[in-house]
């Protein structure tokens, strides 16, 4: 094989081998986002947010949810998926972790990845 040809050939690997690790990176980003991440399940814009509003951070459907106290619907969908947590955090959340704060609220969804 010639020098061109060795060339060539080099350039071409390192064009396929780029451009493989460019999909597959875009193939686990696109796995790695939750299909439903913080969409709202309820009517979320339909009245304002008390400030004093008690919120239930509880596992609905194997996800994390956030509900709002008196309301049979999640108000927030997070995405997070409680399979992929620690059993005890997967206790916590089936019997639900009411918070009374938005800081104390970001906390915990910070906890779990949010």
């Amino acid at each position: 094989m010639t020098q061109n040809g060795r060339i060539w050939m080099a350039a071409s690997a390192c064009g396929l081998a780029v451009a493989l690790l460019f999909v597959a990176g875009f193939v686990k980003t696109q796995t790695n986002q939750p299909a439903m991440a913080a969409l709202p399940l309820a009517a979320e814009s339909a009245a304002p947010a008390a400030a004093e509003e008690r919120r239930l951070v509880k596992a609905y459907d194997g996800q994390v949810c956030i509900f709002v106290e008196g309301e049979a619907l999640p108000r927030r969908n997070t995405g997070i998926y409680t399979a992929t947590l620690p059993n005890e955090d997967q206790t916590m959340l089936e019997e639900g972790i009411w918070v009374s704060s938005q800081a104390e609220l970001s906390s915990i969804l910070e906890d779990y990845g949010y």
